[in-house]
């Protein structure tokens, strides 16, 4: 789970250039504003650097990338943007050398999103522009999910199966979490269980092909949203909403259904390749327009967004490094997140539980309560209650759950052992 968004720790924020200029909004499909038509020049840039992750208000506009770009802005360039009205935008950059290229881009901005920094300037966000090899790897990707869901299905179920007959590591994981957390099952039904577990992971793998970039398809797809009323009177409210999404079911479905109706946040992390960092942004295209670095700086701006009547979707089960108690899920002890209770309890905003049910045709939305202990200011009552109230969706779509990632890892100085993992050859 490298690339997906995750709780933030412990880097301080700072200013950083960035090599590459965001040009198209993520939710430019999505009809939710008047575009504006930004023109910048841009003079060098530093190949090392990859985001901007330090300027104010960085994390309330739009962003995502496509365009080629010139030599990279050398560290201690500047550059200003000045807005003229809601249908123009007038550039300038002041470079530390010559070489300047003009670029073009077109931006939409969401509801509540705030145009400028408070200094006159809008609040962008960066990545690399794409390579031709990106651009043909994302062109491939583009023409494979032109093909019928159900293709990406049947692949994805056969890849499930290699991995079973393979006796891969991915197996060997969820058998270790069905030992955990079934244990009231014999060893014969525990392993048919295991077995429909690892299909559906190889299905959750291949169906993100189908899926990104073609989010009319996908919508298309959601035969039912239980819970809606949850949802639309969350955001009337205008005090903020955090969407507690776990790894359960087809999340990129749930990514292109909240987008697709406002301008929401995720925390991030950055590829270890930063030309597959370009890729995935453009292949997200339509998900989430504002995302949070995985930093101190991250979680600032994430009060500030939740404070502002934002939006903001994290992944609550993932084994964090820091910022977490030992609670039970399933009745067995795993580390759990504080981010999200903190969040909840600090900002007064709304919590939604979240999850995408993949049906055998089409999928269905799922908004529900968590319960109201995931506020309490003890952080081991709070997280007890999100992991309860996690356990309770994946029992609806047990087999739909991310059993291939070791929920129960231990960390130093937790208390915990991977001996169940262990046992299977698991290395930890």
């Amino acid at each position: 789970m490298r690339h997906q968004q995750q709780p933030a720790t412990g880097v301080d924020e700072g200013k950083v250039h960035a090599p590459g200029i965001v040009g198209k909004n993520p939710i430019a499909e999505q009809a939710l504003a008047h575009p504006l038509r930004l023109y910048l020049a841009v003079a060098g840039f530093d190949r090392d650097q990859r985001q901007q992750a330090g300027i104010d208000g960085a994390d309330d506009f739009a962003r995502d990338g496509d365009a080629g770009f010139g030599d990279p802005l050398q560290e201690g360039d500047h550059w200003g943007v000045g807005i003229q009205d809601s249908k123009s935008v007038t550039t300038f950059v002041m470079p530390a050398k010559a070489g300047i290229q003009m670029l073009r881009f077109d931006f939409r901005l969401g509801p509540g999103v705030r145009r400028d920094d408070g200094r006159g300037c809008p609040a962008l966000g960066y990545t690399l522009a794409m390579r031709w090899y990106t651009k043909f790897a994302y062109g491939l990707v583009w023409l494979t999910a032109r093909l019928p869901m159900r293709v990406f299905r049947a692949l994805g179920a056969g890849l499930g199966g290699l991995f079973w007959v393979t006796n891969s590591r991915k197996r060997r994981v969820v058998e270790a979490n069905l030992a955990l957390v079934r244990r009231d099952l014999d060893p014969g039904p525990r392993t048919k269980l295991a077995r429909e577990c690892v299909r559906q992971t190889g299905i959750s793998l291949v169906e993100v092909f189908g899926i990104w970039t073609n989010p009319r398809r996908t919508l298309a797809s959601v035969r039912e949203v239980r819970g809606q009323a949850l949802f639309d009177a969350a955001l009337a409210a205008k005090k903020g909403l955090i969407l507690c999404a776990p790894h359960l079911g087809s999340w990129e479905v749930a990514n292109y259904w909240i987008g697709a109706r406002t301008p929401f946040a995720t925390f991030y992390t950055q590829p270890r390749y930063p030309q597959a960092e370009a890729l995935l942004r453009r292949l997200r295209t339509g998900g989430a327009s504002i995302q949070f670095p995985i930093d101190d700086s991250g979680v600032r701006r994430v009060f500030r967004h939740i404070r502002d009547g934002g939006v903001v979707s994290i992944m609550p089960d993932h084994v964090p490094r820091a910022g977490s108690v030992v609670a039970p899920f399933f009745g067995v002890p795993a580390l759990t997140m504080t981010l999200l209770p903190r969040l909840a309890q600090r900002t007064g905003a709304s919590v939604l539980m979240l999850f995408v049910e993949r049906l055998s045709q089409g999928f269905r939305v799922h908004f529900r309560e968590p319960p109201a202990a995931l506020r309490d200011p003890d952080p081991l009552v709070a997280c007890t209650a999100m992991s309860t109230a996690i356990e309770i969706c994946v029992r609806d779509a047990f087999t739909q759950y991310q059993w291939n990632y070791k929920r129960f890892k231990a960390r130093a100085g937790s208390g915990l052992n991977d001996d169940a993992y262990i046992a299977t050859g698991v290395q930890t």
